[in-house]
């Protein structure tokens, strides 16, 4: 026992990764320079969690993709991205995730008309990473490819080939709706990661990681994962990765059943045998072959959910026209955790889904020959039967969020985390101002942004604070307020809204300071926003308020 001594704490971060390691399949292809091992997967854990990575602070690659979800992103559902012409409420409306707001990295947001300071959506849902690892070609559309991983700032080739996780997890971080700003670079992502504490943000964090993770900084872990100090680009890159190759799920009812290690109900049996006969097809991960391979080689097709001149899909990264509406066949494991479903999110459902093959499809402009003789093939019981083995494909482990597929608190998930409440008083056409306040109130944080918009240009705005807040408002000179107006309470001048494209155009952001006082932990702050307006009340509107706990 006195020799094992000095490597019990190695043991103990190496334990549940071997508890939990996939007994099914064999490993995910892996680049040649970037081996997967413990400590390496649990610093790409800690940045994937880690909100701090994005430009506002708000946003972790985790985020779009809880696991518990199945690797998808549950506010898909309530987040709606306009479409191609910009409108809320007409046809080519989608789901997506939300982002970050509109921001120039220096706590300033920018006000867009289909979203205005508020968090952007993206245009196509999060697909999930569990069993990413796997697959050649990443993105609904494929853009990111197993081919050569180059460093994003040198272009220097770091990996020769199965780097289609590295290739893809460069890119979220500098999107500008994603995680980013326009013109943001890997530069800066590094001086962010060298700059904060590891998982700041974060709560709950699993043992092993607070372990991993506690009283260190991330240049110290890069040299402790690495050998060698530095936090660069590919090394950032490789160890997320490296953590996403061990989010592995193939210990589903189903997957025990073709192990030979379980059996299914009668109805998901059933549904099965009419799965292997028609929709295997195109989800070849229902081929019992993928026993032995896991789920690779799934393809593009155009399933036709929705118009080519929305969203090209594949065809947008090939060029080809031949491509056009072809989008990535989801592997099918714990999908029912996923909805909503496709990457416009417009089945709400599992049922929907089927219904939606059930009628063939929606469009029909280079649709798959696949689909229309899909129609009318799905009757009530086979419907049915379906669903029972779509439920069946759950992996316990995800569902349950149980190694390898623990995880932290997201801020935006924690006690700390930021909470509006209340209604708005209205202005000019009847509508009330919106603030916006997404960002972490952490001490010792030098910006912190908070925003209003919907409001009236040139109007000023002012913003109550107070350190009690109301559950049903009082009104005030026709103000709908939502602060106790406690001794305590204030006001703060932040200036002149800004805006020119017409009624409900204004907006401002105020970037603050936190002292780093720990003795203020916990202590909660109550805003609203108050702005001119000659239609409102006494020549004002408001918003409703918000909470920040300080921590």
């Amino acid at each position: 026992m006195r020799i094992l001594a000095p490597f019990l704490p190695l043991v103990a971060l190496l334990l549940p990764l071997a508890a939990s390691a996939q007994t099914n399949w064999p490993p995910p292809p892996t680049p040649t320079g970037n081996p997967t091992t413990a400590t390496k997967a649990l610093l790409g854990k800690a940045l994937f969690w880690d909100e701090q990575l994005s430009s506002t602070g708000t946003i972790a690659c985790g985020s779009c993709h809880i696991l518990s979800h199945g690797g998808a992103d549950p506010r898909s559902g309530a987040a709606i991205h306009p479409g191609v012409d910009g409108l809320y409420g007409t046809a080519d409306d989608r789901h997506g995730s939300p982002g970050v707001p509109a921001n120039d990295g220096a706590g300033t947001y920018t006000w867009l008309a289909a979203f205005g300071a508020a968090p952007q959506v993206t245009p196509r849902t999060a697909p999930s990473v569990v069993n990413a690892a796997y697959l050649a070609e990443l993105f609904w559309d494929g853009r990111s490819n197993d081919g050569v991983f180059r460093d994003p700032l040198t272009g220097q080739v770091v990996l020769n080939g199965n780097a289609a996780l590295e290739n893809l997890i460069a890119n979220p971080p500098l999107d500008s709706v994603e995680m980013g700003h326009p013109g943001r670079t890997w530069a800066d992502v590094v001086s962010r990661v060298q700059s904060v504490a590891p998982l700041a943000l974060a709560s709950n964090l699993p043992a092993p990681l607070a372990t991993f993770v506690t009283g260190q900084s991330y240049p110290q872990l890069f040299q402790q994962v690495y050998g060698s100090p530095g936090v660069d680009a590919p090394r950032v890159i490789m160890a997320i990765a490296s953590y996403l190759r061990t989010l592995i799920s193939d210990q589903s009812p189903f997957d025990r059943f073709l192990a030979g290690t379980g059996t299914m109900p009668q109805a998901a049996m059933a549904g099965f045998t009419f799965a292997q006969a028609i929709c295997a097809r195109c989800h070849t991960d229902l081929d019992v072959a993928v026993l032995a391979t896991g789920p690779t080689g799934l393809e593009f097709r155009n399933s036709g959910t929705r118009a080519i001149a929305e969203d090209r899909g594949r065809g947008g990264v090939t060029g080809s026209t031949a491509d056009d509406g072809k989008f990535k066949v989801p592997d099918l494991r714990n999908v029912a955790l996923r909805g909503p479903y496709f990457h416009s999110g417009t089945a709400a459902t599992l049922a929907d889904v089927i219904a939606f093959y059930n009628r063939g499809g929606d469009h029909h402009v280079n649709q798959d020959p696949i689909v229309p003789l899909l129609a009318n093939q799905f009757t009530p019981q086979v419907q049915s039967d379906l669903l029972a083995l779509l439920g069946q494909m759950t992996d316990p482990r995800v569902q349950n969020e149980t190694p390898p597929f623990d995880r932290p608190l997201l801020f935006t998930e924690g006690a700390n985390a930021n909470l509006p409440f209340g209604a708005g008083t209205a202005g000019t056409g009847g509508v009330a101002p919106r603030a916006v306040a997404v960002e972490a109130p952490r001490l010792g944080s030098t910006t912190v942004t908070i925003a209003v918009d919907r409001a009236q240009p040139n109007g000023l705005a002012l913003i109550g604070w107070d350190l009690a807040g109301l559950q049903t408002s009082q009104q005030i000179a026709g103000i709908d307020v939502w602060l106790a107006l406690s001794p305590a309470a204030s006001l703060t001048v932040a200036g002149l809204l800004q805006g020119s494209a017409g009624a409900g155009s204004g907006h401002l952001s105020w970037t603050f300071a936190l002292p780093a006082q720990p003795a203020l932990a916990g202590l909660q702050l109550f805003g609203q926003w108050l702005v001119g307006d000659p239609a409102g009340p006494n020549g004002l509107a408001a918003t409703g308020a918000f909470r920040l706990t300080l921590f």
